[in-house]
């Protein structure tokens, strides 16, 4: 279940980077600024886009970018699999011993 919900805020993530890659291209002056890495590491002949597919640690930093620019959106997901986790521990409880 955890699995399922990594890959469906993931899913997310890169739903809302294909839908506002300016809010990617916002958050690169702030990321080059607090992390040499990716300053020197980001292909500059490639669009923030391809960038943030390319680069997997790169992506993790935007990805906190694009949750701030619509939390509701990630909250929905986390939701969803919260309440999901929590009906299965239910049910793993009543078939626990007594």
């Amino acid at each position: 279940m955890k699995e399922a919900q990594g890959k469906a805020l993931d899913d997310t993530f890169r739903q809302m980077a294909l839908e506002s890659p300016d809010i990617l291209e916002t958050a690169l002056p702030g990321i080059f600024a607090e992390n040499a890495y990716y300053r020197k590491n980001y292909d500059h002949n490639l669009s923030v886009l391809e960038n943030y597919r390319e680069s997997v640690g790169l992506r993790g930093v935007m990805n906190l970018y694009l949750e701030r620019h619509a939390p509701e959106r990630i909250q929905a997901v986390q939701m969803q699999y919260a309440t999901e986790i929590a009906a299965l521990e239910e049910q793993i409880a009543a078939l626990q011993p007594v």
